[in-house]
C-alpha cells in the first residue's frame, strides 16, 4: 500500500531542518574555536610583550646601576688625579725654591770677602758676626770657652758634626775666628775634604797657594785657608780670620 504524499513531505521537511541545525552547530563550533584561538593568541602576545617590557626594564636598571657604580669610581679617579697634579706642582715649586736658595747661598759665598766655609745651607764667613751663623747651625754637640789671649772676653769653640767653629770677642759681639774640619763629612767650597790628594788641592786652587812641607796656604781678603797633607793625602783643613793685629 502506498504511503500518503503528505507524510513523505513532512518527513522531508524534518530531514532538511535537521541538516540545517547540524550545519549551524558545526558553524557555531568553528566560530567558537576561532574566537578561542584568537583570544589565546592575544593573551600570549600580551604576555610576551609584558616579558619583553620586564626584560627591557631589568636591563635598563642594570645599566643605571652600572653607571651609578662607575660614577663614584670615576669621580674618585679624577680626585686622585687632581691631588697628584697638585702634589707634583707643590713638589716642583719646592724644588724651584730650594734651587733659588742654593743659588743665593752660592752667590753669597762667591761675593764674600775671602774663602768661605759652606755646610748645608749655611755659609760661614771669617770675621762675620757669629750669632746669626750659630743660630742657623743649631745646637752644637758641645762648647768650650776660655779667656781670649788677644781680646777682652772669651774665645768660644762650638763643636758640630764634622767641624769646629771658634769665635772671638770684638766690639761687644762674638765674631767667627776659625773653622777646623774634623772628618770627611764636610768639604771646602772647592770640594777638598779629608782624604783628598795633594793633586786635588793643586787642581782646585791653581796658582793661588803657597806650599811648604805639605802645607798649602791660600789667603784671600780676611781669610787664610790652610790645608795640611801627609804623604800627599789631606789630613787637615782650617779656615782662619786675618785680623788687623796680624
Amino acid at each position: 500500500m502506498k504511503k500518503p504524499v503528505r507524510n513523505v513531505l513532512t518527513a522531508g521537511v524534518v530531514l532538511a531542518a535537521a541538516i540545517v541545525i547540524v550545519s549551524c552547530a558545526r558553524s557555531s563550533g568553528a566560530n567558537d574555536t576561532a574566537a578561542t584561538t584568537a583570544v589565546t593568541t592575544e593573551a600570549e602576545t600580551a604576555e610576551t610583550t609584558a616579558e619583553e617590557t620586564t626584560k627591557a626594564e631589568t636591563e635598563a636598571a642594570k645599566t643605571t646601576e652600572a653607571e651609578t657604580t662607575a660614577a663614584p669610581e670615576t669621580t674618585e679617579a679624577k680626585t686622585t688625579e687632581a691631588e697628584t697634579t697638585e702634589a707634583e706642582t707643590t713638589e716642583a715649586e719646592t724644588t724651584e725654591a730650594e734651587t733659588a736658595e742654593a743659588e743665593t747661598t752660592a752667590a753669597a759665598a762667591a761675593s764674600a770677602d775671602g774663602y768661605t766655609f759652606v755646610v748645608g745651607d749655611v755659609t760661614v764667613i771669617m770675621g762675620a758676626e757669629a750669632a746669626p751663623i750659630l743660630e742657623k747651625l743649631g745646637e752644637p754637640e758641645k762648647t768650650f770657652e776660655q779667656d781670649s789671649c788677644a781680646y777682652q772676653g772669651k774665645d768660644i769653640v762650638y763643636t758640630y758634626k764634622g767641624f769646629e767653629l771658634s769665635t772671638y770677642p770684638a766690639d761687644g759681639k762674638d765674631c767667627v775666628a776659625s773653622v777646623y774640619v774634623l772628618d770627611d763629612t764636610v768639604a771646602t767650597a772647592e770640594g777638598i775634604r779629608i782624604g783628598s790628594t795633594a793633586d786635588d788641592v793643586r787642581e782646585a786652587y791653581k796658582d793661588n797657594y803657597t806650599e811648604e812641607f805639605g802645607v798649602y796656604r791660600m789667603t784671600d781678603g780676611r781669610t787664610e785657608l790652610i790645608i795640611y797633607t801627609t804623604n800627599d793625602i789631606v789630613d787637615g783643613i782650617e779656615y782662619l780670620v786675618v785680623t788687623e793685629n796680624e
